[in-house]
């Protein structure tokens, strides 16, 4: 297990600049870097770790561009002289003897914090032009996937068979594949991966429960290293919002709570929510990570739904606006428009059902209509004339 905080008095202590490679599960050309790289006499002045990306996900997006490989030297404080892309092993090579010849007069740069310089505010222009944009692609995720089921529901056709899954998730919403086709996870998946498995198949919600610690904190794998990515609140946060949507059992209902408490309590800023509660000198700096609050906010939405307390609407829509302020992504755009809806055009049924077939259905226990609730009024289908379409 590699401890940054011990690396960075190593790096004092020995008076080196360290090297950081960051590989991923299964990246062949990862493992031929590593062996290369530790071979090199230039390696021997610096001290050289390899992390992986998914366990190390806070020191991987500030770090890093997102791509696999990627080396970033690091100086003996923890501020950033380069970040080196590509498995080119001379280049690489050669990189690093400059960076030590010159480490005299070469200037390092502090990790930027990332936060909205202002809250903008995400409105129904902005789902339509998200649904527009998602038209024109080709390649979708599972969230994109659920957000053309429901434009497809008002606009039937075949031309929605164009559109391909980037997995297996979006494939099943796409009825491309099949839940049984799922591989089943394991203690070895991460708890993003398992909180997914959980959502789309309905099965053991035990082995991410496992997962929450105490204080509400989602441990990221197994190993426990750490615990409290945002991502893995919010995706647990929503998975076992849908095992209590399939069962009806308020365990779920509960345990959901707790760990979207953790995120008030320790996650929380004025501005949007961090990716992580800082583990060390370089996962303190603040990041507020857009993927992860759009993910958040589906999860506030359907609990608002749930309980009719505006507070988790106003906390659903803090994350929306701040994802919206950092980025014009397409994917997070998707959960945005998802969780917007949710808030304005929720429909509460009190027939157990998850949110996979449309976005907008939560069930409610003890709704007084036969079929569905739809602000304030009963309605016998969800048919009716929503204002996005």
């Amino acid at each position: 297990m590699v401890l940054i905080d011990d690396t960075l008095k190593d790096a004092e202590f020995y008076g080196k600049n360290i090297i950081v490679l960051f590989s991923d599960n299964g990246c062949v050309e990862c493992e031929h870097i590593e062996k290369y790289i530790r071979s090199l006499d230039i390696t021997k002045k610096y001290i050289f770790i390899t992390l992986n990306s998914r366990t190390h996900l806070g020191h991987f997006i500030r770090l890093t561009r997102g791509v696999i490989p990627t080396l970033t030297v690091l100086s003996q404080e923890g501020d950033i002289i380069a970040i080196i892309e590509g498995s080119n092993v001379k280049e690489i090579s050669d990189i690093l003897r400059d960076i030590y010849d010159k480490k005299e007069i070469i200037e390092p740069i502090k990790i930027p914090s990332v936060s909205p310089d202002e809250l903008l505010t995400f409105s129904d222009v902005d789902v339509i032009q998200t649904i527009n944009e998602i038209l024109g692609m080709r390649n979708v995720d599972f969230r994109m996937s659920s957000l053309l089921k429901l434009y497809h529901k008002y606009n039937p056709g075949n031309w929605i068979n164009k559109f391909n899954g980037i997995d297996i998730f979006s494939n099943i919403v796409l009825g491309k594949q099949e839940v049984n086709e799922l591989q089943p996870v394991t203690d070895n998946n991460y708890s993003d991966e398992i909180a997914l498995y959980v959502k789309f198949s309905e099965l053991l919600s035990d082995l991410l429960i496992k997962r929450i610690e105490t204080n509400g904190s989602v441990k990221r794998s197994i190993r426990e290293q750490y615990s409290g990515y945002l991502i893995d609140q919010a995706l647990t946060a929503d998975a076992l919002i849908s095992m209590f949507s399939v069962t009806g059992e308020e365990k779920y209902l509960s345990i959901t709570k707790k760990v979207l408490d953790f995120v008030e309590n320790t996650l929380s800023t004025e501005k949007g929510y961090l990716d992580c509660p800082g583990f060390d000198k370089l996962t303190r700096v603040p990041y507020i990570d857009p993927f992860a609050n759009s993910e958040l906010a589906i999860a506030y939405s359907r609990l608002f739904l749930i309980t009719g307390d505006e507070r988790y609407s106003n906390l659903a829509s803090k994350a929306i606006n701040s994802s919206f302020s950092l980025t014009s992504s397409t994917s997070v755009m998707a959960r945005n428009s998802i969780a917007y809806i949710k808030i304005y055009e929720g429909i509460k049924t009190n027939g157990k059902r998850d949110d996979l077939e449309d976005i907008r259905i939560q069930y409610v226990p003890g709704i007084e209509c036969n079929a569905y609730l739809y602000q304030g009024e009963c309605k016998e289908s969800t048919m009716f004339e929503i204002k996005f379409f």
